[in-house]
This record gives structure tokens, C-alpha cells and sequence, in this order.
């Protein structure tokens, strides 16, 4: 007998992480079931089983089947929860409040694509075309998110990395986010986004 969870991340009451810390110490296969194609997929890949992207394809789910049960006769050792969390933990797996008019919304880091800054106003450009502007200065955005995957590569603009799609050499250099947006790299933050794009990338 074995023990595998499907779970999904985002749940009407929490997320599937939180499930996944209080069942850390049991011994199973954990497939994530997510509707975000770049959510946290190297932390997944790493340390848990597999996951599955919304909407569920029968195909996709009877290939995630047929790799349990080959682990399962090979044998393989169970992925590593408790690894997976630290890094979750440190990435995607937060979330920041915004203010509103109404009260707060609350958007998980991996939603943000990059945030412009607009004087004393941030315009925050989120994954799928929606946008909130809000009364907060480009600093205090990068601020709270320059540990979760964010840098600073221009005065007006802060990005996500794991939002980069491509680098444009053109005018001083641009980098192509995953919402087909060109964000400019000014002369100030080259070298530090030049290291930063080196160390999350293999050019193959």
C-alpha cells in the first residue's frame, strides 16, 4: 500500500501548503493541482511528486497515474515535503495585502508580473492583464518583496523573476516579461540584473 494527495494550492479557506505543513510527516506522493503554469514549478519539480495544471486533461492525469505506479515498482524514495516548503516559503507561497477603497485585497507574490512606479502611486500588472493602482511608492514595494524573487531594474520599475521571458539587447536593453510587456534595464541596476538573470538561467 501507498499513500498519494492530490492537492490543490489555492483553496476557498487557505492553501494547500498550509495542509501540506500539517501532514509533512507522512510518507507520500504529493501532486499539486494548479491552475498558475509558473507557479513555483522549480520548487514543485524539486520536491514534490508532480503536479497538474487546471483544466484537468484525462490524459495528463492518467500519465501522473502511470508515473506512481512505475515509482512505486522501482521503488523510489518519497520526495521531500519539508524541502519543498522552505523553498515555497521563501517564494511563492506568500501573499501581500493591498489597500483599497473597499478594504484590502490580497494577492499571492506569484500573480505579480512587474510593478511600475508613479510618483506617490504604484501601478501593480498582474499575470492575466489586470491591473490595480494603488497609494503606495515604488519603494515600499521593493521593500517588502526584494527577498521574493523581485529586483529593481530601472527607478520606475521592479519585476518579477520568475515572470522573465526573454532579454531584448535594443537601447540599453529591455527584459520581455510573460505579459509581453518590455521593461527597460537603466544603466544604475545593469550589472546587478545581468548577475541576477546569469544565476536563475542556463543558456543551452
Amino acid at each position: 500500500k501507498f499513500l498519494v494527495i492530490f492537492l490543490d494550492i489555492e483553496l476557498a479557506d487557505g492553501s494547500g501548503f498550509e495542509i501540506l505543513e500539517n501532514i509533512n510527516w507522512l510518507e507520500a506522493r504529493v501532486i499539486f493541482v494548479t491552475a498558475y503554469e509558473d507557479y513555483a514549478i522549480q520548487a514543485i519539480k524539486h520536491n514534490a511528486f508532480d503536479y497538474i495544471l487546471k483544466p484537468i486533461m484525462p490524459q495528463e492525469l492518467y500519465k501522473t497515474i502511470d508515473k506512481i505506479f512505475d515509482d512505486e515498482l522501482k521503488q523510489q524514495p518519497y520526495p521531500n515535503s519539508e524541502n519543498l516548503l522552505k523553498q515555497l516559503s521563501n517564494n511563492e507561497d506568500y501573499k501581500i495585502a493591498i489597500p483599497t477603497r473597499k478594504g484590502l485585497e490580497y494577492y499571492f507574490t506569484h500573480e505579480i508580473v512587474f510593478v511600475k512606479g508613479e510618483g506617490s502611486y504604484s501601478k501593480i500588472h498582474l499575470a492575466g492583464g489586470r491591473e490595480a493602482l494603488v497609494t503606495k511608492k515604488l519603494k515600499e514595494f521593493e521593500t517588502k518583496l526584494n527577498s521574493k524573487g523581485f529586483i529593481r531594474i530601472h527607478k520606475s520599475y521592479i519585476i518579477n523573476t520568475i515572470h522573465v521571458a526573454g532579454k531584448i539587447k535594443a537601447d540599453g536593453g529591455y527584459l520581455k516579461m510573460t505579459d509581453d510587456n518590455l521593461i527597460p534595464i537603466s544603466n544604475t541596476y545593469k550589472e546587478s540584473v545581468e548577475l541576477t538573470i546569469k544565476s536563475i538561467t542556463n543558456i543551452i
